[in-house]
């Protein structure tokens, strides 16, 4: 016994010291050029990147152009890992049991002894068609389709159309000087003369004339990044001992920012039928399974506290413990953040023996902020986006198509990962990639992926079954949409929290990872899961390639031990308890979609009846506050308290107790607002306080109870009535997110004087938002809109409806003047010959001899399927 302890940790020390030896020995790519470490804000790319270069698609790493090297650390649980991993036995799996369960927009949980499901998973069809009302529309790039760009050899060859002169082209920064986030691209311009040498560069941009732009961007294989991979693959498979080489492993992470479950379901259409129809059966059914993890719970609303588990295994508010008074924009602080991103998952790989892969297309601060500049990974595509916003026009938060030259902007993300898959064949690959056409207000742009998304995947499982290579590909995102009042209903809430995620994978990796493996995923497709799960789950897919771990390994136990909590798991070794809670896996409870509510009687006690009060009369308080804060006086009301119409508290054993309490207020018959709140003894106020954060007000109070001194905080104010779209519109012109406007009516904002402030903002804002057509007479808005390819906006009846509104008396005719289209021709509202005003059944115009008359129609009645037999309908129609 003595002896085999003796020999474990020889054996450990023996794989320690060839694991540092070698990677030393090896280098590592990501050291940077010494120019780009002083210009951290405006990145000029160096000459290098155009000079001449005799490979093709290769990249000249940092030490081939002689720059100071990092070497990667094995750390003591890489080398811990490696003796717990058990090789197998057997080559030869039994793969024919391991099926696919059919994927269903309805989630359906089995089994009431779960702890954790959530009341409702988000909008139901109605709502959704509310919410989602632009999703019919049509979507195109390649306007310019005549010009082709090409990389052929590394050479760059144009195809500009011959009425445009001159063509110029410019390659963007070197890969070891690429930076994440907003650091300005400053390409230098060329005349291209033909077949252009484009360096070691893997992007750059073409202009044809001063008018038509393209762009370029490829994955170029880099010799120090493979040599490293398969010799750390080699030394650990040799230290192992394993009789054969193992089979090369992908592990893929692509995420799809702000799409929850249901709305993946909704928008990439095609891509859940292939899911079905191709995977869970059809022709990929025999090699390949997926799972769909219903109660994917996120940790936030953004992305930050979502992504930041997922990469370093805490939480948010712990690594601001770390990263607390850095910023991205010292370059001072640049090495800190390169220390600590030594934890990230895909350093992890680096140093399992897999080439790894960065890809984020933002030009934003708002993950560089917890990663740093420098994204230590072999290949990464950032810069890219960031040029493209300044050359090519590219708007990441864009509620049009989002193009770059002929193609959607995630078009070329696809395109990298695929060269990168191919250009590593028979290496073990980690990737992670995020893609932002779901982060918009209308959640329709999403709907550009669907096709690109299902070539990409169909392209990833013919690559790996073809060269007999292992796939994990995780499928998701880091949260759903939270952009618009609509988002903060309650079920826009859970939309918000409930993000999709599918994990597919080859039938032959799920067997041997373990018996039991496909079992323990279909039982956690029904269970809460979180960020911090799937990290231990990537960490443990990293060893996947030499064989397998248990529950009781001590690098195991020590990954759980570095999560913040020790509840979390790797989904397919472990089974999530039935009695698992957000709590056991760091979400806040404001933030978690399962808590379970009972209605209850709040008169039946006097201390519950003044908890319900006091919750009520704190709601009334964040509203008015938050009108406060934004200066919104002018357009929104402050409120009152009518009445409480319903409460609802959570069952729970916990000294915290969460409330729901539904008010009506005086100033508007129909609003109802429900009241979010948590009540707990004083003490317990600073571990479970929500955090103020921007354009967030959460005020706190304090109350004397039977037990003691309780604190009170109100979480959330959210409208659930859905009535009244004019006020959400008003909140959505001019704060983006926020419903809790009772606003003024818009005859109420004396539009005949000149609109200064808020209030002009919010009338231009409308203007950009609507397309106005005159209907037939007896034809509704609803049906004139279609028939013009747009969707009828019923909060802009209230807009059409005044006449001082759209004849703008303080302006004079112009390019930002009201236009309407009338009788197929486009004229401003000025130019109608109307005569009077009057009132009607609808807002419109009625002949009167030579001219018309506008007709008002009441205020309470206006809807989009109203029609009159006299009249020619005013509508609002969409600006899609």
């Amino acid at each position: 016994m003595l002896c085999r302890q003796f020999g474990r940790k020889s054996l450990a020390f023996i794989i320690f010291l060839a694991l540092v030896t070698s990677l030393f020995w090896i280098g590592n790519i990501l050291a940077f050029d010494s120019e780009a470490e002083q210009i951290e804000e405006v990145l000029v790319p160096t000459t290098t990147a155009i000079t001449s270069s005799n490979h093709s698609k290769e990249i000249q790493t940092s030490e081939d152009q002689n720059s100071p090297t990092i070497a990667p650390v094995a750390t003591y649980d890489e080398a811990d890992l490696l003796l717990d991993i058990l090789p197998r036995s057997s080559l030869h799996y039994n793969i024919s049991w391991i099926k696919s369960t059919e994927l269903q927009i309805e989630a359906s949980i089995p089994g009431e002894e779960i702890a954790c499901v959530p009341s409702t998973f988000g909008y139901t069809k109605e709502q959704a068609e509310n919410r989602y009302k632009y999703m019919d529309r049509a979507f195109s790039c390649g306007s310019e389709s005549d010009t082709a760009v090409m990389i052929e050899d590394n050479k760059l060859i144009v195809n500009c159309p011959s009425y445009t002169s001159p063509t110029t082209w410019a390659v963007g920064n070197v890969p070891w000087e690429e930076l994440f986030g907003n650091v300005r691209l400053v390409p230098r311009w060329n005349n291209y003369k033909g077949r252009e040498d484009i360096g070691d560069a893997e992007f750059g941009y073409v202009k044809c004339g001063t008018g038509i732009k393209q762009a370029f961007l490829q994955n170029k294989f880099s010799r120090s990044a493979s040599h490293r991979a398969q010799s750390t693959r080699e030394i650990i498979s040799d230290s192992l001992n394993l009789k054969e080489k193992p089979k090369p492993l992908t592990v893929m992470v692509l995420y799809l920012d702000s799409v929850s479950r249901k709305h993946f379901y909704r928008a990439l259409r095609k891509t859940a039928a292939f899911f079905n129809s191709s995977i869970a059966s059809g022709a990929f059914s025999d090699d390949y399974v997926i799972y769909d993890f219903l109660i994917n719970n996120a940790h936030g609303e953004n992305t930050a506290p979502n992504i930041t588990p997922l990469t370093y295994g805490h939480s948010l508010p712990d690594h601001q413990k770390f990263t607390k008074g850095w910023s991205v924009r010292r370059a001072q602080e640049k090495a800190k953040y390169e220390e600590l991103q030594k934890r990230a998952i895909w350093k992890h790989y680096e140093k399992m023996g897999f080439v790894t892969m960065f890809g984020f297309e933002t030009k934003g601060d708002y993950f560089a902020e917890i990663t740093g500049r420098k994204i230590l990974c072999d290949h990464v595509a950032t810069s890219f986006w960031r040029g493209s916003t300044d050359i090519m026009g590219y708007n990441e938060y864009s509620e049009k198509q989002r193009c770059i030259g002929n193609y959607y902007s995630h078009h070329y993300m696809f395109q990298y990962a695929w060269e990168y898959v191919n250009n590593y064949k028979g290496h073990n690959k980690f990737s992670y990639m995020h893609i932002l056409a779901g982060h918009e207000g209308t959640g329709s742009v999403i709907k550009t992926v669907d096709e690109d998304l299902l070539k990409f995947v169909k392209q990833m499982l013919e690559f790996h079954r073809d060269n007999n290579e292992d796939i994990a590909f995780i499928v998701g995102a880091d949260h759903g949409l939270h952009v618009g009042p609509w988002d903060k209903i309650e079920e826009g809430l859970m939309e918000n929290l409930l993000p999709f995620s599918f994990l597919i994978s080859n039938k032959e990796l799920i067997a041997k990872l373990g018996p039991e493996t496909h079992e323990i995923l279909q039982h956690n497709t029904n269970r809460l899961i979180g960020k911090l799960d799937w990290h231990l789950t990537l960490k443990h897919l990293a060893a996947a390639p030499y064989g397998n771990l248990d529950t009781n390994s001590k690098a195991y136990k020590e990954w759980k031990k570095s999560t913040n909590s020790e509840n979390a798991i790797s989904l397919i070794m472990e089974k999530v308890k039935d009695s698992r809670t957000c709590e056991d896996i760091r979400i806040n409870l404001y933030w978690c979609t399962c808590l379970k509510y009972e209605e209850f009687d709040r008169l039946s006690s006097e201390e519950e009846s003044g908890i319900v009060q006091r919750i009520a009369e704190t709601g009334i308080e964040a509203i008015n506050r938050k009108i406060s804060k934004d200066k919104a006086g002018e357009y929104c009301m402050s409120v009152s308290l009518a009445k409480i119409i319903k409460t609802d508290h959570e069952i729970t054993n916990s000294k915290v107790k969460h409330y729901k309490v539904d008010i009506k207020v005086n100033e508007h018959p129909d609003f109802i607002f429900r009241v979010i709140a948590q009540v707990m003894p004083s003490s317990e106020m600073v571990k479970y306080k929500k955090q103020e954060l921007e354009n967030q007000v959460y005020p706190t109070t304090s109350l004397e109870s039977s037990q003691g001194k309780l604190d009170l905080q109100v979480q959330n104010v959210v409208r659930v009535d859905n009535t009244n779209e004019i006020c959400m519109e008003v909140g959505n012109s001019v704060k983006g997110k926020d419903n809790f406007c009772v606003c003024k009516g818009l005859k109420d904002f004396n539009i005949p004087k000149f609109p200064n402030g808020k209030v002009k903002v919010l009338l231009e804002n409308f203007k950009k938002k609507l397309n106005i057509f005159v209907g037939e007479v007896s034809q509704s808005c609803k049906e004139t809109c279609q028939i013009n390819g747009k969707v009828c906006e019923e909060w802009g009846l209230s807009v059409v409806n005044n006449f001082d509104l759209m004849n703008e008396s303080w302006r004079e005719i112009g390019s930002n003047s009201y236009f309407v289209t009338m009788d197929n021709e486009t004229l401003f509202f000025k130019n109608l010959r109307v005569s009077e005003r009057t009132s009607g059944d609808i807002p419109g115009l009625v002949r009167n001899e030579m001219d018309y008359k506008f007709v008002e129609a009441d205020w309470n009645s206006l809807s989009c399927n109203n029609r009159s037999e006299h009249i020619r309908a005013f509508c609002p129609c969409s600006r899609f």
